[in-house]
């Protein structure tokens, strides 16, 4: 007689394998780490147990959390990129960086100097080297993984907390369903998709792989706000019923905000806060994001060199992570020695500086020609920070009326703005600033896992 195996409670799994694998402290990481250590201690109160879970070896595996309950990763571990491996790379790009000036603007240039994400110089090493660092290729997901796969029962649900492109793990996460398990996926964005001349053409061939595959095969899709729902929405209906399940459910939830917590402790920098001691010599506005084309960080310089021609003062705080548009920004700046010296960046700035740079600055200007949420717009209005930003959807479902915002089409309607603002202070968002309200990390991950696990209550109140 066969023994039955025993049941038990159906399980929440969060699959946050990128997370676990390349944390770099920015982005869909940030919101990921929120998701799993708030959804733990909810589903703790609401009886729900919570568990984190990566894809390697053609399996899942539980991830490993430390005693503050927040999620372990291969970077906050020091296990894939030791120091002496970090100190290395550094010192690559900045050679790399440094040695492709010789190069006239152009593709010559852009090919040295590009990202290992991007076709260049990098990329082609990392192909002739892999065997010398395979290590890299699949980092050692052991040492902060259980050892032994998940043991997944009907009932459970499993949330793809952000995009893994990998096939193998598409085809492993697809093939729970005949398990019994319900599939969940968060969608942040359509962007490669929508606006492909932002991405490498490899990449758009396997976002668009993810898409087509988890996203339409999911039983419940969660987007990060109202307009990538409805976009979302509106491209799956385009590829057809054949690639969703029959009563599948695409909803949202927005992204929480606890930088205010996040940096209680720490130190600024003394150059960071020698930029805001400097009153003589006009306001600090402040942009935060990638050093990216979407990012349009040159239609800021633009304005901001006219505002200078003009006689206004003023000085900017980059803040940002080097990405593919690190050369076109540098060239820009090294074009007008005059407007470089009252651009000020930075690329590794904490928590703590961040909050500092945000309740110091005259106002945020974020100026992107798209996203798929814009956390800078809400931490900066949490802060009391005028914000500027481009008239896009998603920031107009975030800015509730407390932003100015100018058109992408004509750049002096930015430059007026600030002009005005400079000089006499206005600012011609329809709403006081203190009015502002945005829900913390624990609201946000308490409206998803209502989503999720409440779904007819969800609906109603929708």
């Amino acid at each position: 007689m066969t023994t039955p195996v025993a049941s038990r409670p159906a399980i929440l799994y969060i699959e946050c394998t990128p997370t676990v694998r390349f944390d770099h402290g920015t982005g869909i990481p940030r919101v990921v780490r929120n998701v799993v250590q708030h959804a733990i201690r909810i589903g703790r109160d609401r009886g729900i147990e919570v568990r984190p879970i990566a894809f390697t070896n053609g399996a899942f595996f539980a991830a490993r959390l430390s005693a503050e309950g927040s999620l372990v990763t291969l970077m906050a571990e020091n296990v894939m990129q030791p120091s002496w491996r970090m100190r290395v790379k550094e010192r690559y790009r900045a050679v790399i960086n440094g040695t492709g000036r010789i190069f006239p603007p152009g593709r010559a240039r852009q090919w040295w100097v590009a990202p290992g994400a991007d076709p260049g110089l990098t990329r082609t090493l990392r192909r002739i080297l892999r065997r010398k660092i395979s290590a890299d290729a699949e980092p050692p997901l052991a040492l902060v993984l259980a050892p032994d796969a998940v043991a997944f029962q009907p009932g459970d649900t499993v949330l793809a907390a952000e995009p893994f492109l990998d096939r193998a793990y598409l085809t492993a996460f697809l093939a729970l369903r005949g398990k019994g398990i319900r599939l969940a996926c968060i969608a942040y964005d359509l962007i490669p998709i929508r606006h492909p001349e932002y991405v490498s053409v490899n990449f758009l061939a396997a976002f668009r792989n993810w898409v087509d595959r988890l996203v339409a095969g999911s039983d419940l899709v969660v987007a990060i706000s109202e307009v990538i729902r409805d976009d979302v929405t509106t491209y799956l209906a385009d590829l057809g019923n054949a690639a969703r399940p029959v009563d599948q459910r695409v909803t949202w939830f927005h992204l929480g905000h606890d930088l205010e917590r996040a940096s209680a402790e720490g130190t600024v920098r003394r150059r960071i806060v020698r930029i805001f001691d400097r009153h003589d010599a006009g306001p600090v506005f402040l942009m935060v994001g990638w050093l990216d084309p979407r990012k349009n960080q040159g239609f800021v310089l633009d304005s901001m060199a006219t505002l200078r021609q003009a006689g206004i003062p003023f000085r900017l705080l980059v803040i940002g992570k080097r990405g593919r548009g690190t050369d076109a920004y540098y060239s820009r700046l090294r074009a007008d020695p005059e407007l470089a010296r009252s651009v000020h960046t930075f690329h590794d700035a904490t928590d703590t500086e961040l909050a500092y740079c945000y309740s110091h600055s005259a106002g945020l200007i974020y100026p992107s020609t798209t996203e798929g949420f814009g956390l800078p717009l809400v931490e900066a209005l949490a802060h009391g920070t005028r914000v500027f930003a481009s008239d896009i959807p998603i920031f107009r479902e975030i800015g509730q009326g407390f932003v100015s915002f100018f058109p992408l089409d004509d750049p002096q309607v930015l430059t007026d703005k600030l002009h005005r603002f400079c000089v006499a202070g206005e600012f011609d968002a329809p709403r006081e600033i203190a009015e502002f309200h945005w829900p913390t990390w624990r609201e946000s991950v308490e409206r998803l896992l209502d989503v999720m696990l409440e779904p007819q209550t969800e609906e109603q109140s929708a």
